[in-house]
C-alpha cells in the first residue's frame, strides 16, 4: 500500500489532529471527557509516522516541523484524560 505524501495530505491530517485535541478539551471543559474525541489525533498520529520513519522526508523542514506539530497536538490531547485520572489515581493509594 503506497501511502500519499503530498503536502496537501499532511496538512489534512493535522487539521484532523487539531479537532481530535479541541474536542478533547472541549469534552473536558464540559466534564464530560470521552476518550472518543481523541481518536483523530491518534489516527493522524499513526498515519504520518512514515515522516519520522523516512529520512529523506524527516529532512525537509515542512515534514520536520508538521511531526513535531503533530506530536505536540498528541501530547494535548492526551493532558485532559491524564487529569481526569490524576484524582482516581491518587485517592487509590
Amino acid at each position: 500500500m503506497q501511502l500519499s505524501r503530498s503536502k496537501t495530505t499532511v496538512v489534512s491530517y493535522l487539521v484532523l489532529a487539531l479537532f481530535g485535541a479541541v474536542a478533547s478539551w472541549l469534552s473536558w471543559f464540559n466534564q464530560d471527557f470521552r476518550l472518543e474525541y481523541a481518536v483523530p489525533a491518534i489516527f493522524a498520529t499513526l498515519m504520518l509516522s512514515w515522516i519520522r520513519n523516512n529520512h529523506s522526508f524527516y529532512a525537509q523542514p515542512f515534514y520536520r516541523n508538521a511531526w513535531r506539530f503533530n506530536t505536540v497536538l498528541l501530547w494535548l490531547t492526551a493532558i485532559p484524560g491524564l487529569m481526569l485520572m490524576l484524582p482516581k489515581l491518587v485517592e487509590g493509594f
